[in-house]
């Protein structure tokens, strides 16, 4: 026994203590008494006036549960499509279950419970509702569970069936439903585990966004108990581009392989995984998988600050300038003119120019309109310690590029100690600013060679694949030298070294630096790549425009909106949309308006709502019912006009998760049953489970219960009884 209203010893000895003494107080001075008379009265009076303060006290007594044969056990039954799979001894799944629903597990517990069928798959519905049809997109088990158990509160529910192949699409932890469901579940596998299947388990892509590169396309496959070569197709827009023989781990583990696309830059473009259905899997539905890859979206602004005129830097902008998606502004140091002052020489569209004449940004926001910055051959001298401290919050804050070139740009001098130090990748060494020459008889030793991680960095893929990309370097001419610095700086990666005086000097390196991105580039006349090669090489050109790709991929937008991932049709879509001052700073303030335009060409119109004011975070909530390419424009506005804009587009139904690995989950379905207290079988046991039910629904297996004491008619007359016997008493001895 345990109080509900729990008092220390010394209060409760008070207690005590003052019921006595008002007991006695009540009959100290009644006159007419015998001694007997008046204690009989006091322990009448002290009786009652304790029990009433022990129903104030609330005593709690813990009892077993009853018994009841009015409990509660409801059956939930999954109808999601991977369901409709026939694997259960010659039915389908959905079609055992309810054979087991109607002859092994309803009639017996409905002598003791009273049982409630549902069906789920995405949400649970009653199973008078619903057909008994596996169509469902989805499958929520937990959230089934959690449903029937809300449902049933305070109503006495048992236990829980479920019959079910595990499948579920929500990614929820199972062992933690089974947890917190409070109620043993028996949980009831359908289907093969060991079931002969082919699928595409994933597709991922890189981020397209500048013209002419190189995007990868990741697929995921799996092939379970169906051994031998199979052919995979690669589709664009429904058109197939490449083929591949793939040959399956033997152990059935999921295999990668990745194809080298460039997709179309004036519409998105749809590539499609396929590979053929064998005769015996358990479906071909998920032969097949989309994915969508944007076109790229605005032209990427660079500036280009050049300490003087030079061939490199020359080539270098020609070769961004071709480029449909970049848009090149440069400010050339020209000399000094008669009083002395840098002059410079302005490349810049629009008005921007002004905002160049002394060869440098004159606001941080004129600076933070770029998307990066090259400082080619540039003497650091020349900018003020506010310009360079603009420099480091243009990577850190705006999330630009930063990209380090030429020999007088890592001059020690004008670095060391600067504020642009730790934006380099690299350390600066002793050798800092000194350029290696490579001499005639020893050209093949100065050639750029990628290291193990350079292979795979999308700066350094000039080819479609890893071995061509490996061939075409090594076919290169050497460089004209190569400046030395030190090792590379935490998080920094050394993309491309060349072989100097019998060491490995660094060519390319990058590093994330805040939310930007910051690459340096060592060797000197790398124009050579382009002249000494036939005019049919892009070898140079790739190369850097994969670098200016990666300098700009983090650039922050005015406004920033996500699109989504992976989607389902039927999914409610939430874009995320962020959005800043001119300096990047957050803009809670500010309207805006969300188009969108749906498969069908119908168009909606939304309001996003602020949701982190102090991160300029809206959440436009975009409803998604059938499969296609969603388009999403969003508007930044002020009063009635437009002045900052961006789109985005998605697609729903690219992969059906539904039927990724349709073999019976018994994994997830035995921590399920396990972690509620339950137990798990399959549908060769059907018989057993009502039985199974029943054991579990035991009282034995049910925790006891803690009941109120006091809160009977007992109590109540006790006290009744106290009182009167009291009352009467006193008129009987003559007192009022």
């Amino acid at each position: 026994m345990q109080l509900a209203t729990p008092l220390p010893s010394w209060a409760i000895v008070l207690v005590a203590l003052g019921v006595v003494g008002l007991a006695v107080q009540a009959y100290r001075h009644a006159a007419g008494l015998r001694s007997g008379q008046r204690w009989l009265l006091i322990g009448l009076r002290a009786t009652a006036l304790a029990l009433i303060v022990v129903c104030l006290l609330r005593p709690m007594v813990l009892v077993p549960p009853p018994d009841r044969q009015d409990g509660v056990v409801a059956v939930l039954v999954d109808a999601s499509r991977s369901m409709g799979l026939r694997d259960a001894d010659g039915l389908t799944r959905i079609e055992r279950a309810g054979m087991l629903l109607t002859r092994d597990i309803v009639p017996p517990l409905s002598s003791r419970f009273r049982v409630e069928a549902f069906v789920f798959a995405d949400r649970l519905t009653p199973a008078g509702d619903a057909a008994l049809a596996a169509t469902g997109d989805r499958t929520d088990l937990a959230d089934a569970v959690r449903g029937v158990v809300e449902r049933h509160r305070g109503q006495g529910l048992a236990a829980i069936v479920v019959l079910s192949d595990g499948n579920d699409t929500s990614g929820a932890d199972l062992e933690a439903a089974g947890w917190s469901a409070g109620v043993p579940i028996v949980a009831v596998g359908l289907g093969r585990t060991d079931g002969a299947d082919r699928e595409v388990v994933a597709l991922a892509t890189g981020q397209s966004s500048l013209d002419a590169s190189l995007v990868d396309l990741t697929a995921t496959l799996a092939a379970r108990h169906l051994p031998g070569s199979f052919d995979v197709r690669l589709l664009q827009n429904g058109q197939v581009v490449e083929r591949r023989l793939v040959t399956p781990a033997s152990d059935g583990a999921p295999i990668r392989v990745c194809f080298t696309v460039a997709p179309d830059r004036n519409a998105p473009t749809v590539y499609t995984i396929d590979v053929p259905a064998a005769a015996a899997e358990l479906t071909p539905a998920n032969n097949q998988a989309r994915v969508l890859v944007p076109p790229p979206g605005r032209r990427r602004l660079v500036l280009s600050l050049e300490g003087a005129p030079g061939f490199e830097q020359t080539f270098l902008k020609r070769a961004w300038s071709d480029d449909p998606s970049l848009e090149v502004d440069a400010a050339v140091r020209k000399g000094r003119n008669e009083q002395g002052a840098d002059t410079f020489f302005v490349q810049a569209g629009g008005a921007r120019s002004s905002t160049l004449v002394t060869g440098f940004p004159s606001t941080r926001e004129a600076l933070f309109a770029y998307d990066a910055v090259v400082l080619a051959d540039y003497d650091l001298h020349l900018l003020s310690r506010e310009s360079q401290e603009w420099l480091r919050a243009f990577v850190s804050e705006r999330g630009g590029g930063l990209l380090f070139a030429g020999a007088r740009t890592f001059e020690p001098q004008g670095l060391t100690g600067s504020p642009l130090e730790e934006l380099l990748p690299l350390r600066i060494g002793d050798g800092g600013g000194v350029v290696r020459a490579a001499s005639a008889s020893a050209q093949d030793r100065y050639r750029v060679r990628p290291t193990v991680e350079g292979t795979r960095h999308p700066v350094m893929r000039i080819a479609a694949t890893d071995q061509e990309a490996r061939s075409r370097w090594a076919s290169l001419p050497s460089l004209a030298g190569v400046v030395q610095l030190g090792g590379a700086r935490p998080g920094a990666s050394v993309l491309a070294v060349m072989d100097e005086l019998g060491s490995n000097s660094p060519v390319v390196a990058v590093q994330r630096f805040g939310a930007g991105r910051t690459a340096l580039f060592a060797g000197q006349a790398s124009w050579r790549w382009k002249m000494l090669r036939p005019a049919s090489d892009a070898s140079y050109d790739r190369f850097w425009r994969q670098t200016a790709r990666w300098l700009t991929a983090d650039a922050l937008e005015l406004v920033t909106a996500t699109p989504p991932g992976s989607v389902l049709p039927g999914d409610p879509v939430e874009l995320p949309i962020v959005v800043r001052t001119p300096e990047y700073s957050p803009s809670p303030q500010d309207e805006l308006r969300v188009r969108v335009e749906v498969p069908g060409g119908e168009t909606i119109d939304i309001l996003p709502s602020l949701t982190d004011p102090a991160r300029g975070l809206f959440t436009a909530r975009v409803p998604a019912a059938e499969r296609g390419i969603y388009r999403a424009e969003v508007l930044r506005t002020s009063g009635t006009r437009a002045f900052a804009r961006t789109e985005l587009r998605w697609l729903v139904g690219g992969l059906d998760r539904e039927l990724a690995d349709p073999r019976l989950n018994d994994a997830g379905l035995r921590r399920l049953a396990d972690a509620s207290g339950g137990r798990y079988g399959t549908a060769e046991d059907g018989a057993a489970v009502a039985g199974w039910a029943i054991q579990a629904a035991a009282v034995a297996s049910r925790p006891p219960e803690w009941r109120d004491a006091w809160h009977t008619g007992w109590m109540f007359l006790a006290i009744a009884l106290l009182v009167s016997s009291e009352w009467a008493l006193r008129r009987r001895w003559g007192l009022r």
